[in-house]
């Protein structure tokens, strides 16, 4: 992306510099014919301010853009034009304006997410504007210099969708989709690695999740300007929820890999007594609290899951299949509680309440404490996973 990004600036920059340098139209004898004049650097310019990163949202970002350059070249010039003397009143009014504008440029480019291209342009176009005006000039206003100026953006703007057209990157709504599994999958591989009782060691995967959680996030804000064309609209809100029930899971995740890890850190040892909960644990159902991602519920969950966080990268009319597929809308509420149960029943009493037990100075040193937090924290992941298939199961209703 990065690399078509500077592949189609370089391209814009030297057509733009080539149609300005040698201009468009031609000289008879009598006169000159040029729609664009030789030796104008306008172009060239203008060319670099109407880059945009990803195609989806450059059609979008590329008219505010226009906006701008409209707004500074036209409306600026007629506040200049105003000025019709050299007298320290008309320079102070001159000045004020000048400042004034800016300032509005600048204030709406900090304050509105929606407008800001076209404040920050105005402002730049508007000053260079009025700080061209000279006092006292006849063609103050200038509506010949103003119309090759407007000419001058159109040939860039046009230039530029060409580039963006022909050098394009991916669309902000596939990376937005892409992101955000591959941030599913670091959590997975995570849970996988914590509820597997041959796994010895903790790695810690949260920091990673949690980056890619936050490109996806960005994706999405790009995705929501996109035009869609025969595509089904972009569901940005759902999108948005979904990434922050997703964030509080790599809360939760973060919490767990640091209170199993023995030391704290990644690449250390699991604290013992949870490996021995691990590699003790027995259950006589198909399902249980430690194992691999066919038989521990949690895991089966986040497969389920999954599936209909395809939803994003699905762009027909036709019904979505996750939402019929059985395993995207098993709730397994009777299996957990069942196996709960049966862990609570058969296997914490080998390890805790015995009769050679000893009270701890401190809560930290507790163990039944400290996996009290776990496991908790695992209840909390299987509710924030219920609460984004539910949010997604329920968009095919409002649908």
């Amino acid at each position: 992306d990065h690399l078509l990004y500077a592949w189609r600036g370089i391209s814009s920059f030297f057509l733009c510099f080539l149609i300005g340098y040698h201009g468009f139209g031609y000289k008879d004898d009598d006169q000159e014919r040029y729609l664009i004049s030789p030796w104008s650097s306008a172009i060239a310019a203008t060319a670099p301010l109407l880059m945009s990163m990803y195609s989806g949202s450059a059609l979008i970002n590329d008219l505010n853009r226009i906006q701008g350059l409209m707004l500074g070249n036209v409306l600026a010039r007629l506040l200049g034009g105003f000025v019709d003397s050299c007298d320290w009143a008309d320079l102070l009014f001159h000045s004020l304006t000048t400042f004034l504008w800016t300032f509005g440029g600048l204030f709406v480019y900090f304050h509105s997410r929606t407008f800001s291209t076209v404040g920050v342009l105005a402002a730049a176009f508007g000053a260079s504007t009025l700080l061209g005006v000279s006092c006292g000039h006849p063609d103050a206003i200038g509506k010949r210099s103003t119309f090759d100026g407007l000419m001058m953006n159109c040939v860039a703007f046009m230039v530029t969708m060409l580039m963006d057209s022909l050098f394009h990157s991916n669309r902000a709504s596939d990376l937005a989709s892409r992101k955000l599994d591959a941030c599913y999958n670091e959590i997975y591989q995570s849970y996988k690695s914590l509820l597997d009782p041959k796994e010895k060691k903790v790695v810690f995967r949260s920091a990673q999740a949690r980056k890619l959680l936050f490109e996806a996030k960005h994706m999405n804000e790009e995705a929501a300007l996109e035009p869609r064309f025969w595509r089904i609209r972009w569901h940005y809100d759902l999108f948005l929820s979904v990434c922050n029930e997703m964030e509080n899971v790599v809360i939760t995740l973060a919490t767990l890999e640091s209170a199993i890890a023995e030391n704290g850190r990644s690449g250390d040892e699991k604290i013992p007594t949870f490996v021995q909960l691990a590699e003790g644990s027995t259950s006589n159902d198909t399902y249980c609290m430690f194992g691999d991602e066919k038989s521990v519920i949690l895991l089966l969950k986040f497969a389920g899951v999954r599936k209909l966080l395809k939803v994003f990268a699905h762009e027909t009319v036709q019904q979505f299949a996750g939402f019929s597929d059985e395993d995207s809308t098993h709730q397994f509420f009777q299996e957990q509680q069942r196996v709960e149960e049966e862990f609570m029943r058969e296997t914490v009493p080998k390890f805790f309440g015995l009769d050679d037990d000893k009270p701890e100075l401190c809560m930290s040193h507790d163990e039944m404490a400290h996996l009290s937090v776990v496991f908790a924290g695992f209840n909390r992941t299987t509710a924030l996973l219920r609460s984004v298939q539910h949010m997604i199961l329920a968009s095919h209703w409002e649908a």
